[in-house]
């Protein structure tokens, strides 16, 4: 049986929303410790990997193993292709039970509405029946097109945010919006839509933006974002909350003519394209042009204090110490993945950086990853395949298109709170399967043994671009 959830009001700002009861008292009574990311409540993150071209989302309950395909119709629902089924996946506890359930965001289904449906966790693995359906509240917003977490600045209070980018605020087509779902006790309340034009966010909705298509915990990319004459400059709002019913939200708007932060604001930047946030916050900027060097790409980072994001420095292949160099085409900044690492004689916080269009040697767009610490002598390498990771640097591979991580926490062990990191390379050819693409997971828990890396083992097929949609943990 399914559960459908309805917003019902659209034109108003506040919209209500109930989910109904999911058998809480049951599901806490069996699942006693929690894990970010695990399905199972087995003490480690599962990877989850979308597979839109399929209609389907993988998990991976084990390292090693095959993963399990969740389908629309295996979950009750009908679905095509055009639904894009697991565009966007999120690992987030929506009914308090301490195991993560999976939300899967379809974002083109119902015309391009938009659909986000809840498959529970249990100490047995998601549970395909009695699954939640959250159905778009306005038609092409593409509600489901990525999601977030945030908390109240004063309080415990938190809620999930949904983004629907193409929704049109007024005239101003694809300008796009977030809902914010309070978590209650349990479950989520009701839902509140937050544009750019809602009291207190800065800015303004304006054609294009698609606001709510890249989002980071609390932070919103917008790389489509106009900035004065400069096309698709981009800009990136950090959402502050605080407690209420519903909650209030204000957003404060950055882009690289903010006051401390460098560079300027030029055509094609696309800063916010990509957001990684775990005590500092690192924004990609992948087409930053410098000097001569056109699309080399540049990571902002900053401090994400509670209410605002504090300047530290902008990072490219030209900084001292970062391995390679600014070249044409490099989109150094496409992806990035920020967290607290434990690696031999090394405990500290890193940025990792995908450069999917990085030539390595005379391999064009093979990709590359630049792992860099954010303390103390900010050491920083490089990982290609077949250098530090599996396979084989090939032309046109895109390694480093899309990073993801995963949360290793579990209460007394002594890797706990340090993080693991998915690493896309979508057009892999395995074999004959042409762009079938494949998915890299870099362990990171273990003083002894340093970084370990390995392959997911999942079925080549051609055209799926494996890697592309990798599943988020609230972190």
């Amino acid at each position: 049986m399914r559960r459908f959830i309805s917003l019902v009001g659209a034109a108003a700002l506040f919209v209500s929303l109930a989910l109904p009861g999911v058998a809480q008292a049951e599901a806490l009574a069996e699942c006693s410790t929690g894990s970010s990311g695990s399905f199972n409540n087995d003490g480690f993150p599962d990877p989850v990997v979308g597979v839109p071209a399929a209609n389907a989302v993988d998990v991976f309950y084990s390292r090693t193993g095959a993963p399990t395909r969740l389908t629309p119709a295996g979950l009750g629902q009908a679905g095509t292709q055009s639904d894009e089924f697991g565009a966007a996946t999120y690992a987030f506890d929506v009914n308090g039970d301490y195991c993560y359930d999976l939300l899967i965001g379809s974002p083109g289904a119902n015309g391009g509405a938009g659909r986000v449906t809840i498959v529970y966790g249990s100490p047995k693995g998601l549970v395909t029946s009695g699954v939640t359906v959250i159905e778009s509240p306005d038609p092409s917003a593409r509600f489901g097109s990525a999601f977030g977490w945030i908390h109240a600045t004063t309080t415990s209070d938190s809620a999930l945010l949904i983004g629907a980018p193409g929704y049109d605020d007024g005239a101003a087509t694809d300008a796009g919006a977030l809902y914010f779902y309070p978590l209650t006790s349990p479950g989520l309340g009701s839902a509140s839509r937050v544009t750019q034009s809602s009291p207190g966010v800065d800015g303004d909705s304006t054609a294009g933006d698609n606001f709510g298509g890249v989002v980071a915990d609390d932070l919103v990319g917008m790389p489509n974002k106009d900035v004065g004459a400069a096309a698709d400059a981009g800009a990136v709002v950090k959402l502050v909350t605080t407690t209420g019913d519903p909650m209030t939200v204000r957003g404060i708007s950055y882009t690289q003519n903010s006051p401390g932060v460098p560079g300027v604001a030029e055509t094609g930047d696309h800063f916010g394209a990509a957001l990684g946030v775990d005590y500092y916050a690192a924004v990609g900027v992948p087409g930053e042009d410098i000097g001569t060097k056109m699309d080399t790409g540049s990571v902002q980072v900053f401090r994400d204090a509670d209410e605002e994001l504090q300047v530290m420095q902008s990072i490219d292949q030209n900084t001292s110490g970062v391995p390679g160099a600014n070249e044409t085409g490099d989109r150094f900044g496409s992806a990035v993945v920020i967290g607290y690492f434990m690696a031999r004689d090394d405990s500290i916080y890193q940025l990792w950086v995908g450069a999917p269009g990085e030539n390595v040697g005379s391999i064009v767009d093979a990709g590359s990853i630049t792992r860099i610490d954010l303390q103390a002598d900010r050491r920083a390498s490089s990982l290609t395949s077949g250098h530090g990771l599996p396979g084989k640097s090939e032309k046109g591979d895109q390694l480093g298109a899309t990073l993801a991580g995963l949360r290793n926490y579990q209460i007394g062990a002594d890797w706990e709170g340090t993080l693991s990191v998915l690493i896309g390379v979508p057009r892999e050819d395995r074999g004959t399967a042409v762009d079938s693409g494949w998915v890299i997971l870099a362990d990171c828990w273990s003083w002894s043994k340093g970084l370990q890396p390995y392959s997911l083992n999942n079925k080549a097929r051609t055209g799926e671009h494996y890697g592309q949609y990798l599943g988020r943990t609230l972190l």
